[in-house]
């Protein structure tokens, strides 16, 4: 259902751009540069099912409105700067009206700014730093919520339950450590709680289980 709205949006506003015309076309062609074998494949993959799904269902119906069906394609870049350029060129060369853009952040400002050049929009349907956007202007739209504005709903859920410090562990993906980390402090401390650390860099999967063991270990709590 998500992804069938969201299809519906794409729609909408590829018609207020002027990115689609249904005199000049029967069918919507929608290119998606996705990661279906790297680091980030969790993440885009089962983007990627849900949007054959809602596709597949909107055409059984006839197509969008009833009228207009959906062609789509979708190109591997391997979370690769390389592999995002030369993936999104073959889909605006072969004629898609709208690119589904990738997870991961700078990767996603990459493909973005390449479509906006011939004045295509790309959609992120997982993508949540809110400078997405920003870089890649008027033609580039986020489906999920904001990094800002879920690090403020956390901020204050935490406040709620009165914990009065916080001590941040950035993820090991791109997709989240950019942003959200950055995000959480500002919205905890006027939140009048204080950042009670930080760990540098990025651990090892094992290493991030131990942390909040080694953590209670020194005796002090950060809640």
């Amino acid at each position: 259902m998500r992804s069938r709205i969201i299809l519906g949006f794409v729609a909408a506003g590829l018609l207020i751009l002027g990115a689609f015309s249904p005199v000049a076309a029967e069918e919507l062609y929608i290119g998606c540069v996705l990661d279906f074998s790297a680091d980030t494949a969790f993440f885009d993959v089962p983007n990627y099912e849900g949007i054959k799904l809602a596709v597949e269902e909107l055409n059984a119906a006839g197509g969008i409105g009833g009228k207009y069906k959906i062609k789509l394609a979708a190109k591997d870049f391997r979370n690769d700067a390389t592999e995002a350029v030369s993936t999104t060129k073959a889909l605006l060369d072969d004629g898609a009206h709208v690119i589904i853009g990738p997870t991961s952040t700078m990767l996603a400002i990459t493909v973005g700014k390449q479509a906006r050049e011939r004045k295509i929009p790309t959609v992120y349907p997982l993508a949540s730093p809110p400078f997405i956007t920003k870089e890649v202007g008027p033609f580039g739209f986020l489906v999920t919520f904001g990094d800002n504005l879920q690090a403020a709903v956390i901020a204050k859920y935490a406040s709620e339950l009165g914990l009065k410090a916080a001590y941040l562990m950035p993820s090991l993906t791109i997709h989240t450590r950019i942003s959200s980390p950055n995000i959480f402090p500002r919205n905890s401390k006027s939140g009048g709680a204080r950042l009670w650390g930080r760990q540098r860099g990025l651990l090892p999967r094992p290493n991030l289980q131990l942390k909040p063991v080694k953590l209670k270990s020194t005796g002090l709590n950060p809640t």
